[in-house]
Order: C-alpha cells, then structure tokens, then sequence
C-alpha cells in the first residue's frame, strides 16, 4: 500500500515540475508578445485573404463533387 501511494506522489510531482518548466519558459510570454505585434489588417487584406480562401473552399468542393460524380458512375 505505502509502495503505491509513493509512486503515485512521485507521478505526481513529475506533473508538477513539468507544469512549472513550462511556466518558466515563457510560452504564455511569447503568446502575448506575438499579440503585441500582430496588428489589424486593413481593408483591402481582409478582403483579399476572404477572396483567396473562398477560391479555395471552392476548388475543394468541386475536387470532392468530381471525386463524388466518379465515383458514382463507375458503381452505378
């Protein structure tokens, strides 16, 4: 009984010190530095990145519609 409950404070405390080796690294700093950075895109950026993302959902569907339309004729 003594042998489980000592490994188990032992797991547990290499959780711990994982979790504050993380916290020491600054991950959560970088994080928020990255956001300090990032500005706002303007106008014309959103747009564009809408444009360039809607042509590729749409060669995606039509990939899978044509994959769909082969499909089915060689089946049926």
């Amino acid at each position: 009984m003594v042998d489980i409950v000592g490994s188990s404070w032992k797991a547990q405390n290499r959780v711990e010190e994982w979790v504050r080796r993380r916290r020491r690294t600054g991950w959560l700093s970088k994080v928020r530095e990255i956001f300090k950075i990032a500005r706002r895109p303007s106008t014309a950026d959103f747009v564009k990145t809408c444009q360039i993302t809607g042509i590729g959902l749409f060669l995606i569907g039509l990939l899978g519609f044509s994959i769909y339309l082969i499909w089915s004729s060689l089946i049926g």
